[in-house]
C-alpha cells in the first residue's frame, strides 16, 4: 500500500464522556454505565482535551455522553466545559441523555 492510496481522516466531531456513572442499569449499555460507576471526568482534564483537539483543527462539534451527564455529579463539569468551549471556539454542543 502507497501512501497515495491511504485515506485522509479528519475528525469532525469530539465526544467527552464525562462519566460512565448513569442512574440505570440498561442490558444493553454498550459502555457498561451504572449507579456504581464513580469516576468523574474533571473540568482540567476536559479542557485538557479539547485543547488538544483544537490543535487538529478539524473539530467543529463536541458532545458530551456518558453514563448520564444530567446527574448533579456529572452536570457542573459538562456545564463549565461548556462555557469554556462557547467562550474559546464558539462551537456547536450536544449532548446524549437517557432522560429518565
Amino acid at each position: 500500500m502507497t501512501s497515495e492510496s491511504l485515506v485522509s481522516v479528519k475528525h469532525s466531531q469530539l465526544v467527552l464522556t464525562v462519566s460512565f456513572r448513569c442512574n440505570a442499569r440498561c442490558r444493553i449499555c454498550l459502555s457498561n454505565c451504572g449507579p456504581a460507576r464513580q469516576r468523574i471526568l474533571t473540568v482540567e482534564e476536559a479542557i485538557h482535551i479539547i485543547d488538544q483537539a483544537a490543535e487538529l483543527d478539524t473539530v467543529v462539534d463536541v458532545g458530551f455522553a456518558g453514563g448520564e451527564v444530567f446527574l448533579p455529579s456529572c452536570y457542573p463539569v459538562m456545564l463549565d466545559t461548556a462555557r469554556y468551549i462557547a467562550a474559546r471556539f464558539g462551537t456547536p454542543l450536544s449532548a446524549s441523555t437517557n432522560a429518565f
